[in-house]
């Protein structure tokens, strides 16, 4: 059950989220490898290969990492908006355990990504980015019929921008139900408290954890998620995937 922080009462469970790392900066392959293991090493939940490695190596680069690392879940951060019939399968077939689908691809191909996770055993993670927020509530809802679970509050541009982008989303998508929350912009160690009190289910962290040391980084952000949980006194780890 997802806190909204509007809401004072106690009546709620704080989760851990799960950590993506996000890997979103161009690099040689093998770099790529070894920086996966030093987060799984430390407690990364989850690996994120975004777009950039995506574009330069295509479903190569989910079937390096998880033949490397195959008992990590890797997110595929493809932004699909048309024929996911054709995309999807080939990253979900090379070991990708997630894969985005942007917020205002049509119904049709919404479904279909959906349909086409259920049979992969799969998930969907629709992205709110360069959304417009006045259209936000409506949107979801309407995404939350056709049986979709997992929303990003995704945030634009630099990170400060983009963390501010963000929070105006989770405000609002706090307040709707039957969603789960991925959090996703401008997090690092300093503001990741005020996330926390959303309860997402995930959040993703890149430059906040890839422009530092990644070993420090994610031990340091994890002990503080589980240090928020404990003094909340919720359960230990968001919902299974």
């Amino acid at each position: 059950m997802r806190q909204n922080i509007s809401n004072n009462s106690n009546n709620f469970s704080i989760s851990v989220p799960k950590l993506v790392f996000a890997i979103d900066v161009s690099m040689e392959i093998n770099k790529i490898i070894n920086i996966v293991k030093e987060g799984v090493l430390v407690g990364a939940d989850i690996i994120e290969i975004g777009t950039p490695l995506i574009k330069i190596y295509g479903v190569e680069i989910i079937d390096f990492v998880h033949k490397a690392h195959s008992n990590i879940q890797i997110y595929a951060d493809l932004k699909v908006v048309d024929f996911p019939e054709i995309v999807i399968p080939k990253f979900f077939s090379a070991g990708a355990s997630l894969i985005s689908v942007m917020i205002f691809a049509n119904k049709g191909n919404i479904q279909k990504a959906l349909e086409l996770a259920k049979l992969y055993n799969k998930k969907i993670l629709v992205s709110t980015m360069g959304y417009p927020i006045s259209e936000l509530k409506t949107r979801i809802e309407e995404l939350s019929q056709l049986g979709v679970e997992y929303i990003i509050a995704h945030g634009s541009g630099e990170p400060h921008e983009a963390f501010y982008d963000m929070v105006k989303k989770l405000k609002i998508m706090a307040t709707i139900h039957n969603i789960k929350l991925v959090a996703a912009g401008g997090i690092n160690r300093s503001n990741l408290y005020q996330i926390l009190d959303y309860n997402p289910e995930m959040i993703i962290i890149g430059r906040g954890i890839i422009e530092k040391d990644i070993k420090t980084e994610i031990k340091y952000i994890k002990e503080k998620m589980l240090k928020y949980q404990k003094d909340k006194g919720g359960d230990n780890y968001a919902g299974k995937l």
